[in-house]
């Protein structure tokens, strides 16, 4: 096969993958054959499937070197993914903060809310602003919550500024930021008492926790019904 045709594998493993349901039996092989042929994306792909599904330490050392590979190759989620898996394994954070800078400095998201939080747990909120600033300007909905927190919080507070961050964050979804515009709303801080308003953002915020709630739930006794040896929990960080 040449590279197209190995293109033109990802590409159709990528819609099997994302169909539904998804036909990862169809497209892990694909996968596998355009990641050994040197296809970057198709690596990081199958990297993240593993790491996912492994069964066994055999399937997480595979999947760190499809990492690797397309590490290598400058792929900046796989270096990133690295990073935590190094952190989960126990890596001294300290030892990895230049290499999170280096991705956070290339525009990498992920790496510059990493970069705002280790920054504000040690206390350095003029760096964490400094990180968060950059992620907000990717319009990331956590960093206009930080922002927004910052503000609101600060020795100098700017409360119509952090309302503004908290309306951008919230209309991506941000739960957090619901609940903290309900409460402005309702003690009319940085904007104008509303009642009604109020009443909308909390009932957004409280509507969402429930949802995720009965979905856990849910999750729990299908499980159960099932027979399921073992229940896995993906958390996902917006």
């Amino acid at each position: 096969m040449n590279a197209q045709q190995y293109e033109e594998s990802f590409l159709l493993a990528e819609k099997l993958i994302t169909q539904n349901p998804p036909d990862f039996a169809r497209a892990i092989p694909l996968l596998c054959e355009a990641a050994e042929a040197g296809h970057i994306e198709a690596a990081f792909q199958l990297a993240g499937y593993l790491i996912e599904h492994h069964e066994n330490e055999q399937d997480l050392a595979i999947a760190v070197e499809y990492l690797k590979q397309a590490a290598r190759a400058g792929h900046p989620y796989a270096h990133y993914n690295l990073l935590q898996l190094q952190e989960n394994n126990g890596a001294e954070v300290e030892t990895l903060i230049s290499a999170y800078q280096e991705l956070a400095e290339e525009g990498l998201a992920p790496a510059q809310l990493r970069l705002m939080r280790l920054y504000a747990d040690n206390g350095n909120d003029q760096e964490a602003v400094k990180w968060a600033l950059k992620a907000a300007e990717q319009q990331n909905p956590q960093a206009q919550y930080f922002l927004a927190q910052h503000y609101q919080y600060s020795s100098s507070p700017d409360l119509e500024y952090s309302h503004k961050l908290y309306q951008q964050s919230a209309a991506q979804g941000f739960i957090a930021a619901h609940w903290q515009l309900g409460l402005q709303y309702k003690l009319g801080q940085g904007v104008a008492q509303n009642p009604e308003k109020a009443i909308e953002h909390l009932r957004i915020a409280a509507d969402r926790v429930l949802r995720g709630r009965r979905q856990d739930v849910a999750c729990v006794n299908t499980a159960a019904l099932n027979y399921r040896s073992r229940l896995e929990l993906a958390f996902l960080d917006l």
